[in-house]
């Protein structure tokens, strides 16, 4: 070989290198670790390497035969055993669970006190755990919980075993499964997502036990201060629920909601403008009522609002936990005392229009909406409400003053009055309406509507033929709609005949799909798309 060879050869086999450096994790199952590859010759590097790769990209047969080459050809090599661990992984990710633990277990015979061995002991209890044997896979889990101290198949084994008791409902296990892999895992965290996961799930298992404080603690170790004493008080409004619902749960539920609600309190007293102060205050309003405290809810949010200057969340807070009580009247005076301090003067009217018009007071509520300085807004919601309580001549007047104000809305004017003139059965002036929006071909489908709601299915089928010749990506869509026209017309096999044109002609589109459900559904017809004619189902 010549040197020019040799040293391409040397620079392949360094960029290799590189790239297994790059992307292996040794805390992953099924990696090798640095070390490992470090210490090949280029010839058995090159040889594993491939290997690998033939397994990353599951190729499952080439791989298998790759490994099972390397470990015939070098039994004496440190990474034989891993090679036959890949094999037993190979049968396990094939489907074979019961055959891999056999496997799995060749490789712990063979290499007792190697890396491998660990990972091969962690896939036998997967393998029992695939083949239904959860017993079984408990009792490895254990085993290897109890014997790998902070290898990482400790880590894994404690998570799954964790899953399985919740799954079981064994809830003091589980506990204490979290509890070893916390306290074991504090330091090295193998995988931080998943060691999150069981810091959150013991502290949720000790607010149930009543111990806040040590919920807290264990908050604190992946998460800062402010963020950890929201997510407490979160957790906890979920625990103080589930505790309601058990026939024993009352008295833990209301001394938890108690301490937790005292605590909150607490920390916004330390730093009132804290992260998140509002979702706290509102998670505390919200666990009170959850304990049949309604009142003390209010008195908390009433004690928010001096706390805060008013801010308009308070005031929202406030009004919303009397709503809530039906306290209507009390609700209104919280909004009218808004309206004298709260500088967003539009947002305090609305807010009090909107309680009024709930109350009945719909005359009040027009005049604070009238009051408001954005009155393209008052005009929009108060012509919506009078056009639900059937004033429509009121609500179409108040409508079209938008287009004074904004010329620019004309055409979503006219299809707002249309579309009310429509509801109460005025189709012909809905259709003048509709002429004179200007927004094809929405407002042309809107026309087409009143001709079919009025009865008159031949001037429909007029206008959606006029539809879908003017737009082309409109057709297919045009088309469906005429073979419902033709159908209130009791003629079917016209319509049937429609249906299957689009299904033949438009196979792309979405009509196409409604089109052939609809011959299937209404007619027992399988139409292919872009396909034959089809056949009627027996």
């Amino acid at each position: 070989m010549t040197r020019r060879k040799l040293l391409l050869l040397f620079l392949l086999l360094c960029v290799l290198r590189a790239s297994v450096a790059n992307h292996l994790r040794a805390d992953e199952p099924g990696y090798l670790s640095k070390d490992r590859w470090a210490r090949l010759t280029e010839v058995e590097f090159a040889e594993l390497k491939s290997a690998d790769d033939l397994f990353r990209r599951k190729q499952w047969k080439a791989a298998h035969s790759a490994f099972e080459k390397f470990a015939t050809l070098r039994p004496k090599s440190e990474v034989a055993s891993y090679c036959l661990l890949m094999m037993a992984e190979i049968t396990r990710l094939s489907g074979r669970p019961n055959q891999a633990v056999s496997e799995f277990q060749f490789v712990r015979d063979l290499a007792p006190d190697s890396d491998d061995a660990k990972w091969a002991h962690l896939r036998i209890a997967q393998c029992h755990r695939a083949a239904g044997d959860v017993e079984k896979a408990l009792l490895v889990y254990g085993e290897i919980a109890a014997n790998a101290g902070s290898h990482p198949t400790a880590f894994w084994a404690l998570v799954e075993q964790a899953q399985i008791l919740e799954i079981q409902q064994k809830w003091p296990q589980r506990g204490a499964a979290w509890e070893q892999l916390i306290e074991r895992f504090a330091k090295n965290r193998i995988d931080r997502d998943v060691f999150g996961k069981c810091v959150h799930g013991l502290a949720r298992h000790r607010l149930t036990e009543g111990n806040a404080a040590d919920a807290y603690r264990l908050l604190l170790m992946t998460s800062k201060e402010t963020d950890a004493q929201t997510t407490l008080v979160e957790t906890a409004k979920g625990v103080i629920r589930d505790l309601g619902k058990q026939k024993d749960g009352q008295a833990r539920q209301q001394k938890l909601a108690d301490s937790i609600c005292a605590q909150a309190w607490a920390w916004l007293k330390e730093n009132k403008d804290r992260p998140g102060h509002q979702q706290l205050v509102a998670t505390v309003a919200a666990i009170l009522v959850e304990v049949g405290k309604p009142e003390d809810a209010v008195k908390q949010a009433m004690e928010a609002r001096k706390t805060y200057a008013d801010a308009r969340w308070t005031i929202e807070l406030a009004v919303s936990l009397l709503k809530g009580l039906s306290r209507t009247d009390d609700a209104i005076r919280q909004a009218s005392d808004a309206r004298r301090i709260h500088k967003d003067e539009d947002w305090t009217l609305d807010l009090y229009a909107t309680l009024v018009w709930a109350a009945g007071d719909h005359e009040q509520a027009l005049a604070a909406w009238d009051r408001m300085k954005d009155r393209k807004y008052a005009l929009t919601i108060t012509s919506d409400m009078l056009a639900e309580l059937g004033k429509t001549n009121e609500a179409i007047e108040r409508r079209r003053k938008i287009s004074e104000l904004d010329p620019a809305q004309a055409g979503a004017v006219f299809m707002w009055v249309g579309k009310t003139l429509e509801k109460i059965g005025k189709y012909d002036a809905a259709i003048a309406e509709y002429r004179q929006a200007m927004n094809e071909p929405a407002n042309l489908y809107a026309i087409a509507a009143c001709h079919s709601r009025a009865g008159r299915h031949k001037e429909s089928i007029a206008q959606y033929g006029e539809i879908g010749a003017a737009f082309d990506n409109e057709t297919p869509n045009a088309l469906y709609c005429i073979a419902l026209e033709y159908e209130k017309l009791n003629q079917p096999d016209t319509a049937i005949n429609l249906l299957r044109r689009i299904c033949r002609t438009y196979p792309k589109s979405k009509t196409a799909s409604q089109a052939h459900v609809r011959l299937q559904s209404k007619y027992k017809i399988d139409q292919t798309l872009g396909g034959s004619e089809g056949e009627e189902k027996p």
